[in-house]
């Protein structure tokens, strides 16, 4: 990553993404240029909070679930409001085909950046479409490197360690996220599954293009484009093929579930507390998903994978910490809940 050149303190940016992955990822892409960033999970989000709030810029994933990135700005566009007629609005895709960039330009989005995005180019993007009086330019430019040793860090058969670091920015991002990816395996593997049991095409579809992308972001790329191939399926509506090719791809990502656990967060010596510490910060959760507290969520499931759980729930402890790594909030409260009243 070549040195960064500006800051933009007074800016403020709306990141509309359903993965946490993603999200955590282009927060630390962005943190040198010390912006105010929101996050919205969803496209309604997305959309509520634009009307709600003013943004100098908003980043849109493409492909989210209860409203996809196109149709939220869409609605954007249509707001009375001229602000929101003219703020820019990024596009994430890890679709960069001329259709993808079609549909982005047909709903009023203003450019478009390829997923998994880069360093640099989240950066170029930002400076492009911030207004100008936004931008402070440094005396000199402030040096991001990414190039660690690479020898120095785990090699993974199957996984390029250098992609990684790639597409995450530094290697302590990429160890991070490859704990993230080992959080969430369990419960993206079973969704998909519900979802071709049930012919739900359609969310089968989102989950396995954010697999494609988050695969790749931890240099997985045998394996995300085995999710691409999904994907197309998915696209084309193609049932027979999907219910023939899901379970060879998932036997492949799940075969990466022995070298990825020791870098969850779950691992390591447990705490011995009472029930009553748990529902602390199962509530904890709970209200943090509530408000959109989405560090707040993270902190206290990092305690509550510190602490001893009992037999009788520790698989839903398990599916609780990917809904969460997953910013998958309805799930995330529906199971605090459920947690909740049970203890």
């Amino acid at each position: 990553m070549s040195g960064i050149s500006f800051v933009a303190p007074d800016a403020r940016v709306l990141l509309a993404d359903d993965n946490e992955m993603n999200v955590k990822v282009a927060l630390g892409l962005l943190e040198p240029l010390h912006m105010k960033i929101d996050v919205a999970v969803n496209g309604q989000e997305a959309y509520d909070m634009a009307k709600s709030s003013h943004y100098d810029l908003i980043y849109m994933d493409q492909m989210m679930p209860v409203m996809d990135g196109t149709t939220s700005a869409g609605l954007i566009r249509g707001e009375e409001d001229e602000h929101l007629k003219k703020v820019p609005i990024i596009a994430l895709t890890a679709n960069a085909i001329p259709e993808a960039r079609a549909r982005c330009a047909d709903c009023g989005m203003t450019d478009f950046l390829a997923k998994p995005v880069k360093p640099d180019e989240i950066i170029d993007m930002t400076k492009k479409w911030l207004p100008a009086e936004l931008i402070k330019e440094q005396d000199g430019s402030v040096e991001a490197d990414i190039s660690e040793d690479t020898d120095a860090l785990p090699q993974i058969p199957g996984l390029s360690t250098e992609d990684g670091i790639k597409y995450s920015g530094s290697a302590q991002m990429w160890l991070s996220l490859l704990g993230d990816y080992y959080n969430m395996m369990d419960v993206k593997s079973q969704l998909i599954r519900d979802c071709v049991r049930d012919g739900d095409i359609r969310r089968y579809t989102v989950e396995v293009h954010a697999l494609k992308n988050t695969s790749r972001m931890i240099g997985a790329e045998e394996l995300s484009k085995e999710f691409y191939e999904l994907e197309k399926l998915g696209n084309a509506d193609d049932v027979e093929a999907i219910g023939a090719r899901t379970e060879g791809v998932l036997a492949h990502m799940e075969a990466y579930k022995d070298d990825l656990k020791p870098f969850s967060k779950a691992s390591g010596s447990k705490q011995t507390v009472g029930i009553e510490e748990i529902k602390a910060r199962l509530k904890e959760i709970y209200d943090a998903m509530d408000s959109f507290d989405l560090d707040g969520a993270d902190e206290a499931m990092k305690i509550l994978d510190s602490y001893e759980i009992p037999d009788g729930i520790t698989g839903r402890i398990e599916r609780l910490r990917a809904y969460v790594a997953d910013v998958a909030m309805e799930d995330v409260m529906s199971l605090t809940g459920e947690l909740l009243e049970e203890l």
